[in-house]
């Protein structure tokens, strides 16, 4: 393997690979090619809403984990937590899936990151943003 690390997937072929956006992706265009998008916009998009929920996760978790555990603290990951998230739960007011009416890969990361949000705001993700209700 190339870069090891956790997670890390070995597919039945024998190919190896590390790095969980990337194994979702590959096991989407893989099995079900539907699931990334249909065209280059709809690819192009689809990478771009998700490193953009990439790197709002990673710039609250970077700071859950190098914050002290005060209420200040508590505070502003909350409030970054609710400004940040804003535009994925307008996007999902008229549309089922992040992407439209069609599961794709993205959703799967938003999942993850509507979980992650609901922990740092004690729920208030979801009385703040109904959208996101039926999207868990």
């Amino acid at each position: 393997m190339n870069f090891p690390n956790l997670p890390y997937f070995v597919d039945t072929n024998g190919y190896k690979m590390s790095e969980s956006g990337a194994i979702v992706l590959y096991i989407c265009e893989k099995w079900n090619p539907a699931l990334v998008g249909a065209t280059p916009e709809e690819r192009g998009e689809a990478g771009m809403v998700y490193a953009l929920i990439h790197e709002l996760k990673l710039k609250v978790h970077g700071l859950c984990v190098t914050s002290d555990p005060t209420d200040e603290s508590k505070e502003t990951i909350k409030n970054m937590v609710l400004e940040g998230i804003k535009p994925y739960a307008t996007r999902l007011d008229n549309k089922e899936f992040v992407m439209g009416n069609t599961l794709n890969y993205v959703d799967f990361l938003l999942y993850e990151t509507i979980q992650f949000f609901d922990f740092c705001t004690q729920g208030e993700i979801f009385s703040r943003y109904p959208s996101f209700e039926p999207y868990v």
